[in-house]
């Protein structure tokens, strides 16, 4: 079971290739319509309708893989394509409407940063770009990864399932609100968050931070 990522920021994590969904099938740039896609996948796999999402009777075709090692996602678009053919969200009628989805989801945009202790957040920037070497993974303004990147260790468990080649790195903006944390909700509170982060076993964040600068990473996290 996986918790469904945050949905904002679109426009300014384009700017880098934010791949969608926690496997980070597609890449979401200014110049592809990967949003659009999701919403017809969507339509197509999880509510019912006969689409024809990635073959040559897709209503949108302009979107560009990030994950390409996900060929379940090919031979299960082809497959269902086969068992029903044809597309029943016809493209005179529905491209629009998922464009119009795709520019509602880009105008979404993270709530402004409150109630955070100002000082603590500074000293938590230090660490997160410093000894912390959280900006390792988090390397865009948007707190974001490679597009190419995914890890099955930060958590507990490794995801298993559509999720087992790895999870992407999710955005940091506006995370204070969205609570419980990680792709599975393992994670209750931020500060249940830095201490996962500061495990033995997490290679790329040192264990030695002590319990406040764990704090103070917190107030950072809380300040973005």
């Amino acid at each position: 079971p996986s918790d469904i990522p945050q949905n904002w920021n679109y426009v300014d994590q384009s700017e880098y290739g934010y791949p969608l969904t926690w496997s980070g099938v597609l890449l979401s740039t200014s110049d592809n319509d990967s949003i659009a896609s999701v919403v017809e996948r969507g339509n197509d796999f999880v509510l019912g309708v006969n689409g024809a999402w990635l073959t040559d009777n897709a209503v949108i075709d302009n979107f560009e893989f990030s994950n390409h090692s996900l060929q379940w996602v090919v031979d299960a678009a082809l497959l269902a394509e086969q068992v029903e053919p044809g597309n029943a969200i016809e493209e005179s009628v529905y491209r629009g409407k998922l464009l119009d989805v795709q520019a509602f989801t880009n105008s979404i945009v993270s709530p402004p940063a409150s109630n955070f202790n100002e000082t603590m957040a500074v000293d938590g920037m230090r660490l997160f770009f410093g000894k912390g070497n959280c900006v390792s993974c988090h390397t865009s303004p948007e707190g974001t990864g490679r597009p190419d990147e995914r890890f099955t260790h930060i958590v507990e468990n490794a995801p298993q399932g559509l999720l087992a080649s790895g999870i992407k790195v999710p955005g940091l903006r506006g995370l204070v609100l969205t609570a419980p944390y990680f792709h599975d909700g393992s994670a209750g509170t931020l500060a249940d968050v830095v201490a996962r982060y500061t495990s033995t076993s997490i290679p790329e964040v040192p264990s030695t931070l002590t319990f406040d600068e764990q704090d103070a990473l917190v107030e950072y996290l809380k300040s973005l």
